[in-house]
């Protein structure tokens, strides 16, 4: 029964389908805004002895499924199709016959003549929005770009007492209010509440079929967050729909909205001239490329780079969903990184995130080429560095530098020539309101807390066999860096997430 179901497109070529219960072979749940479901080209049907079967029943109203060419035994019933004791489903399922060895009688379906038979290719069926060509695996894909701005509040649900909303909604068989999202419409010079709804309870039903409570996203506007209008529908793909975001995309409106078809949450897009709608056919806006979207550069010295500093270990830590361009280079200070030409390419880079840490290669004694004041051309230099990364769009975080892992007997660490610049960093994050990951506390309280022989094991080892305790070893890279991008999401995003 069903053993052919879901949402998905699907070609089924000179495939034997066998019929062991009475039921249905297919159970189609198609989006209305795809353009095909199943497809079943020069198959066979047979089945047990005194077994009867339909073809499909419509899972959900716009169910689509073709039968081209195929023998059918008698264990297809005579009207081939069910409307699953859903009437008004005979005028939106998408179900289609062509040259099958059995004529069906359902008068609610298309009997396809040779020329729309024709158009029903491997390659058109499968295309998609991506033209994907399954002979050459190549596809073009064009991806709408989600503002930085936008993917930043992805992350951060909206603080809302949605005590309003949830009363307002009772006359809507008692519908919640999931996931609110606030849009500020200039235009009308109010508020729209964006949100799902569904009962809790009910969840798991609503996903399976189309029930009265199945999520959709309703909408309200308000001028004060204390009255709101009648909730109004926003949205019903015809598929679960657990979150909405509305955004504008220059002159017309976006909204994002995440199908809950698939186990990964996948994000689609519609648009419309109107904030509200009416939306035009969703599609899948970014898929497995949003992720790669987000870029971080890290701008610093050797307690950043790839060899003996802390990129690598962020790197494996932010996950796949950030894309790290480390540009950090060993024995570059704030005024020698820009000087040799490496911050030009920091902002070559365009990068939504730019991380910024110097200091090491800043104090006196470095040379005329390195060494900065810290309240002084050290401080300067990271202002200019903040004001750039802005000017184009990015956003800047500052980096206090790590600490060096020189321990006193007690495995305490000794004070160093570092501290000035830390403190500069510090008050410069405050006054220019810049995100500031403040690593000399966190590593050193790691060190501290791991004592003398857990914080040796994060030393680098010298070219004389010694401790070297400025630079990061392995365990130093990964354990350093699993700490800058906790501190990253939650300081820049707002997160918890390990």
């Amino acid at each position: 029964v069903d053993f052919i179901f879901g949402g998905a497109t699907a070609w089924f070529e000179r495939c034997l389908i066998h019929v062991r219960g009475n039921g249905y072979i297919t159970a189609a749940s198609t989006p209305q805004d795809q353009a095909f479901g199943y497809v079943f080209s020069n198959c066979k049907i047979d089945g047990e002895p005194g077994v009867q079967t339909y073809l499909g029943r419509p899972w959900r109203d716009y169910a689509a499924t073709v039968f081209l060419n195929t023998s059918m035994s008698d264990v297809v019933r005579p009207s081939g199709w069910n409307n699953w004791d859903k009437p008004e489903r005979e005028k939106t399922a998408r179900y289609a016959e062509f040259g099958s060895s059995l004529q069906t009688s359902a008068t609610w379906t298309r009997k396809l003549t040779a020329a729309q038979a024709a158009t029903y290719t491997i390659r058109n069926v499968l295309a998609g929005p991506d033209q994907w060509n399954p002979a050459s695996g190549e596809r073009n894909i064009t991806q709408w770009k989600i503002p930085l701005e936008v993917r930043r509040q992805m992350s951060k649900p909206t603080r809302l007492n949605t005590a309003p909303l949830v009363a307002a909604m009772s006359s809507h068989n008692g519908l919640d209010v999931k996931h609110p999202s606030v849009f500020f419409d200039s235009t009308r010079g109010d508020y729209i509440v964006s949100w799902a709804s569904t009962i809790a309870a009910n969840f798991f039903q609503a996903y399976q079929e189309p029930v009265e409570d199945s999520p959709r996203l309703f909408f309200a506007r308000t001028k004060d967050f204390k009255t709101y209008t009648t909730p109004q529908l926003l949205f019903d793909p015809g598929y679960t729909v657990r979150y909405g975001m509305i955004v504008r995309d220059g002159t017309r409106y976006a909204l994002l909205h995440e199908d809950s078809r698939y186990e990964v949450r996948q994000l689609r897009v519609a648009f419309s001239d109107d904030p509200t709608g009416p939306w035009g056919p969703s599609s899948d806006t970014i898929g497995e490329g949003f992720h790669k979207l987000v870029t971080i550069a890290l701008a610093g010295d050797s307690t950043v780079a790839e060899a003996g500093g802390w990129g690598p270990g962020f790197r494996d830590s932010m996950g796949t969903e950030f894309k790290i361009v480390n540009f950090a280079r060993n024995g570059r200070s704030s005024k020698s990184f820009r000087d040799e030409g490496s911050w030009s390419k920091v902002l070559a880079a365009k990068a939504d995130y730019v991380v910024i840490q110097f200091g090491h290669n800043d104090e006196p004694g470095k040379g005329p080429d390195r060494e900065t004041v810290a309240s002084g051309s050290y401080r300067q230099n990271l202002e200019r560095f903040i004001e750039e990364v802005r000017a184009q769009g990015g956003k800047p975080v500052l980096v206090s530098s790590i600490v060096r892992r020189n321990l006193t007997e007690q495995g305490k660490v000794k004070p160093d020539s570092l501290v000035p610049y830390v403190q500069e960093v510090r008050k410069l994050a405050a006054a220019k309101k810049v995100p500031l990951l403040d690593m000399y506390s966190l590593t050193l309280a790691a060190c501290e807390s791991a004592g003398p022989e857990g914080c040796h094991e994060w030393n680098a080892v010298a070219s004389d066999g010694s401790p070297d305790t400025t630079h990061l070893g392995e365990k130093g890279k990964r354990e350093a860096g699993r700490l800058a991008a906790l501190e990253f999401r939650r300081v820049v995003l707002g997160s918890n997430r390990h």
